[in-house]
């Protein structure tokens, strides 16, 4: 066994933060909850005009739409942040998925 399999198979037990590339489902998730973010602050606007104008029902209501959209729009976030930083199928990241993948072949030449 050579020295670059052992660092390999040492660096693939290690866990990294970013370790998965971003994905289609990563991108539509974090949209989603980006766009949810935006109708919450539109719904917050909304609240804070109806209790200047002075109509509370509507303010309470508003209001627990915007917070019900918030907590939403940030576990969409969350979602998105955690299926990006999830590994591969292998369990390793990609980079030491290649890396092993490289000195598999380079021990097939020799």
């Amino acid at each position: 066994m050579r020295p670059e399999d052992n660092n390999v198979t040492a660096a693939s037990s290690m866990t990294g933060s970013a370790t998965g590339p971003q994905t289609e489902q990563h991108r539509k998730t974090g949209r989603a909850g980006h766009l949810v973010l935006i109708w919450s602050v539109v719904f917050m606007a909304i609240t804070v005009l109806s209790y200047a104008l002075g109509y509370s029902a509507i303010g309470w209501t508003t209001a627990g739409i915007c917070l019900a959209l918030f907590i939403l729009g940030i576990l969409l976030v969350l979602e998105s942040e955690r299926q990006r930083q999830r590994r591969d199928k292998r369990g390793q990241p990609p980079s030491m998925a290649r890396r092993k993948f490289a000195n598999f072949w380079r021990s097939r030449r020799s």
